[in-house]
């Protein structure tokens, strides 16, 4: 079967041959009306409760009418609860106050419209009971609510838990005194027949006679605290008790996951489509919302039912190309073709109903014009100046085909009555200043009239016939901006007017633009009472007062801003900046007394020194100078703009002073800075140059090898002075010491002396060993070499380091050996024979003597280290020069001896 989307007839409730017995009640809703105060000032308000009940009255049913029905209610009568609203106690069970007794005051049949041999729905049928009382109600801080319950649900409903043990009922909410409301209506009566597989449209629009916004959503099916019929308990437990759902269905999932349930939250409008047979309860909220806060709210509680259904029939659809909302004009007709089509072709019905129709005065719609396959009719209205309103009037319009079943579709349409002009502010300033900038002053209006304005006091400069004009005010007093809408549909004309108080401004005049010289100030302004701003701050001593003192750095504009009473008056100075002159006085002078000096001023302008005394010429820039004392002498230069800048120079007259410093005494080899003092100014010069850094400053560093008498000559001008200082240099002389070595077998003596001749004498011998003393003697060990440090110190405390170092190579020049160069061997007891050395070497020491091709002709054995001039055959060798080595352990001295005989 195609999917469409379908309305089900009215009165389709139950279908024959369900394997579950059905009950009596399928459903309803519970509402009532405000009808104002009893009397002026009574504090009870009036209200008509409405009490509607969805019957079944088919063959299935416990009971076939209304009057059954209520012959199994306690009193065989429908009787409500009227509980309060404890505001401290929101959430607070609530105790019952009143009830009351509701009559049956209408019932409604309905029954499917079926083609002849059409058995689908045949025996299903509804009755719709409205029971209707009214009750007088205190206006409370919280409000009343009303309840009624009955017993029970069909026990075949699919997506409920234990439906047979689960009570209905009926809640409204009846808000706190002091707002006026009554429940939204529904405009249909509610579709309970629903094809298996297919989704159907289902319309559960209302509208509230308050213009309240409403919105819709699903809800969850209520229980009842006891399980008895018609009770009205005397608490009301809160919240109110609920009704369970079967898993895999909920509020919002009436049908379960494989079923479809959609809702309009702003038309209620909504597209079912049960995928099971069965019995399903929906239930639908409409909440009442005023100036964003939610008032009060209606539910709908209803059974519907899934069967199987014949296939191939489409739903009528309504006219693509009508529009559903509109906006109207009161006084202007207006109309609206509404036509829906079959594409089966079937025989339509179109049935309408809402607020439109009840309207004062209503529309009217046309009988519809029938054709196979097409239904339409005309929706004609002219609204009153009175139906204005924020809400739009709705109409509902439900086309249904005969085919089998009936297959329905839903037309909202909304129209809204443009409200007449109204002007009740006019948005703009009501303190202005006379003659001050133009003001704004504006209303809103989107109702399209142009608006008319008068102004007194004042001048309209631009917008008539706008939303928005300016005004200049120019009387002072009061003022009035009036402005006059004409409706266009003739709905009266709306005026408004306001008043404006208009204060005179003050007037402020800073008179003529002024020059300054850099640095110099001047009060700004005239003075006076008020407010005053000055801008910018820059320069001024204080930028809110009437007078400031203007000292700007650059040529400034200053603007001030005089406020006396909320007025305001400006007007603007201009302060030029001269720059200063350039000055400068030149550099200070040293003189002596009675020696002039030439000052060397400049600048841009005339000149002039101060004091004038020593001057011969104050007026010039270059004055000789000859004060008897130490004077400061100020130049000003004035250039042709008055401004005068200035700059100072002082001559010094001195005595030239001298001061070389204390005599000083300094060790042999070091540098003292010598610190002469004088006249400033001065210049200098130190004698004998030789040992100075520099003899031509204050500080030269001295370093002289001896005691020397310094001399320092300090000259200003022709003026002169000399000092001296001694500087004495103490210490012992840097005479190397003596050193002599003696070698033996095992080491080498070395003997030292000192010849500095100072007071402490302290010897570092370079293997650990320290001594004193003017003489010292050490064993050396061979082949390593020699390095001695002598510390002198003498009485003063100078101290002189001298070091001499060995090295092992150079022991044998330091030995004390005086070999003889000529030796006579001839046996006459004297200068017999050849030895480098004493004896006392020989063990550990080797001689060779060779003649002069090289040939050795003396070699020492044992102790043998003296030559007599015999070789080793004891021939006497010749007369001549012979070569020897002589060698002592690391030591080896090597020399020539002439043999004379």
């Amino acid at each position: 079967m195609p999917t469409a989307l379908r309305l089900l007839p009215l009165s389709l409730l139950f279908l024959l041959g369900l394997p579950l017995r059905a009950t009596h009640l399928v459903g309803g809703e519970l509402g009532y009306r405000s009808l104002g105060e009893t009397a002026p000032g009574s504090g009870l308000f009036r209200y008509a409760v409405d009490l509607r009940l969805y019957l079944n009255c088919g063959p299935s049913s416990n009971f076939q009418d209304f009057t059954e029905f209520l012959a199994s209610v306690p009193a065989q009568t429908i009787t409500i609860g009227i509980y309060d609203q404890d505001p401290a106690q929101p959430e607070a069970d609530k105790v019952r106050t009143a009830t009351l007794d509701l009559p049956l005051m209408d019932v409604v049949a309905d029954g499917p419209n079926l083609p002849p041999g059409c058995t689908t729905g045949n025996e299903l049928c509804m009755l719709t009971g409205t029971f209707t009382a009214t009750i007088d109600l205190p206006a409370t801080a919280g409000g009343h609510h009303l309840y009624y319950q009955l017993c029970c649900r069909s026990n075949g409903i699919i997506n409920l838990t234990a439906p047979a043990f689960t009570g209905i009922a009926f809640h409204a909410f009846i808000p706190p005194e002091g707002l006026a409301n009554s429940s939204p209506t529904f405009l249909d009566r509610p579709q309970v027949f629903l094809c298996i597989g297919d989704t159907s449209s289902y319309l559960n629009t209302a509208t509230d006679p308050d213009g309240d916004v409403l919105e819709y959503l699903f809800a969850t099916p209520s229980n009842s605290p006891q399980m008895e019929s018609g009770v009205t308990p005397p608490t009301l437990p809160w919240p109110l008790p609920l009704a369970g759902h079967q898993p895999d269905h909920s509020a919002t999932v009436p049908f379960g996951p494989d079923g479809h349930a959609a809702l309009d939250p702003t038309t209620g409008m909504a597209a079912f489509m049960p995928a099971s047979q069965g019995i399903y309860t929906v239930a639908v909220r409409v909440n009442e919302y005023r100036d964003g806060q939610l008032i009060a709210s209606t539910v709908r509680d209803v059974e519907v039912r899934g069967i199987p259904c014949s296939s191939g029939n489409n739903a009528p659809v309504l006219d693509p190309a009508t529009t559903t909302f509109f906006e109207a004009s009161a006084n202007v007709p207006f109309s609206l073709l509404l036509q829906f089509n079959d594409v089966d072709g079937d025989d339509l019905t179109l049935v309408t109903n809402g607020s439109l129709l009840q309207a004062a005065p209503p529309a009217a719609v046309s009988a519809p014009n029938q054709a196979p396959g097409s239904v339409s009719a005309t929706l004609s209205w002219t609204p009153s100046c009175a139906q204005a309103s924020d809400v739009p009037y709705v109409l509902s319009a439900t086309a249904t085909d005969n085919a089998c079943p009936n297959a329905s579709a839903h037309a909202l349409v909304s129209i809204l009555v443009r409200p007449p002009a109204v002007v009740d502010t006019i948005i703009g300033d009501t303190a202005v200043c006379a003659d001050a900038a133009e003001v704004a002053y504006s209303i809103t209006n989107t109702s399209g009239p142009q608006p008319e304005w008068t102004v007194t006091g004042g001048t309209l400069i631009d917008g008539q016939g706008t939303n928005t004009i300016g005004v200049v005010w120019t009387t002072p007093g009061t003022g009035t901006v009036h402005v006059s809408l004409t409706d266009p549909a003739g709905c009266g004309v709306s005026t408004f007017q306001l008043e404006v108080g208009v204060q005179a401004s003050p007037t402020l005049d800073l008179g003529t633009d002024i020059a300054l010289c850099l640095g110099d100030s001047l009060p700004l302004g005239p003075g006076g009472a008020g407010s005053w701003t000055w801008t910018p701050a820059d320069g001024l001593s204080d930028d809110t007062i009437a007078q400031p003192m203007a000292s700007p750095t650059a040529t400034t504009t200053y603007t001030a801003v005089l406020e006396v009473d909320g007025c305001t008056a400006e007007d603007d100075l201009m302060v030029t900046v001269q720059p200063l002159p350039n000055v400068e006085a030149g550099p200070d002078h040293w003189t002596c007394p009675g020696a002039p000096a030439t000052l060397s001023g400049s600048g841009d302008g005339t000149a002039a020194w101060t004091p004038i005394d020593g001057l011969d010429d104050p007026g010039s820039f270059t004055p000789a100078a000859n004060p008897a004392t130490s004077t400061t002498y100020h130049l000003t230069v004035t250039d042709a703009n008055g401004c005068s800048a200035s700059d100072s120079v002082t001559v010094h007259v001195v005595d030239v002073v001298v001061d070389a410093g204390a005599d000083v005494a300094i060790c042999q080899g070091d540098t003292i800075q010598l610190l002469a003092t004088g006249t400033p100014g001065v210049t200098w010069e130190w004698t004998p140059a030789e040992a100075l850094s520099d003899p031509t400053v204050a500080s030269p560093l001295a370093h002289p090898t001896a005691t020397t008498l310094f001399m320092v000559t300090a000259r200003l001008d022709t003026c002169s002075a000399a000092d001296s200082v001694r500087v004495t240099v103490q210490g012992p002389p840097a005479e190397p010491f003596d050193l002599r070595a003696e070698p033996g077998c095992e080491t080498i003596r070395v003997f030292l002396r000192d010849n500095t001749g100072a007071a402490q004498l302290d010897w570092d011998l370079g293997d650990g060993t320290i001594a004193d003393g003017p003489t010292v003697q050490h064993h050396f060990a061979y082949g390593d070499p020699i390095a001695i440090t002598l510390r002198a110190t003498d009485a003063s405390g100078c101290v002189t380091t001298l070091v001499q170092a060995i090295p092992a190579d150079t022991l044998p020049e330091l030995t004390a050996t005086a070999p003889m160069n000529v030796f006579t061997p001839n046996g006459d007891g004297r200068n017999d024979l050849f030895s480098p050395l004493d004896d006392h070497v020989g063990p550990c020491a080797d001689l060779v003597i060779m003649n002069r091709w090289g040939q050795t002709v003396f070699a020492s054995t044992g102790n043998n280290v003296r030559w007599d001039g015999h070789d080793a055959s004891g021939q006497a060798c010749v007369p001549g020069t012979y070569f020897y080595t002589f060698t002592l352990r690391t030591l080896q001295w090597n020399g020539t001896v002439e043999l004379i005989r």
